[in-house]
């Protein structure tokens, strides 16, 4: 039936009003004492969201064109990976940060911002 989603059983209404909250919370108050992969991971996150979907129907079409088939092995899926990844990273450092460097020494009201008051995460 079209309104059988809304339905929500006992423990679902649990989990969405008191687990899930409160896994949030605790998450958002814990500090990690060395945050360093984290941070890469956040810095890059948006690149990768940006940049993903070009990339893999460039990767689609490349796919079609050599085999006729638009299906990717494991090998290529896992290339995808770890290339968004580094492309992520590449594209924060080179790009984004130069980026926010600059238009936040432009925007200063003294025209002298600090490097270290640009921080690597949006």
């Amino acid at each position: 039936m079209v309104g059988d989603f809304l339905e929500i059983e006992g423990q679902d209404f649990i989990l969405m009003a008191v687990v899930l909250p409160a896994l949030v919370y605790f998450a958002a108050s814990f500090e990690l004492p060395h945050p360093g992969p984290f941070e890469l991971l956040g810095s890059s996150s948006y690149p990768i969201y940006v940049m993903h979907v070009p990339i893999f129907i460039w990767i689609i079409r490349l796919q079609s064109y050599r085999t006729g088939s638009t299906e990717i092995s494991v090998a290529v899926a896992l290339a995808f990976c770890a290339s968004m990844f580094a492309i992520g990273v590449a594209l924060d450092r080179l790009y984004d940060l130069p980026i926010r460097r600059y238009l936040t020494y432009r925007s200063s009201s003294s025209g002298k911002a600090k490097r270290s008051s640009i921080s690597r995460a949006p």
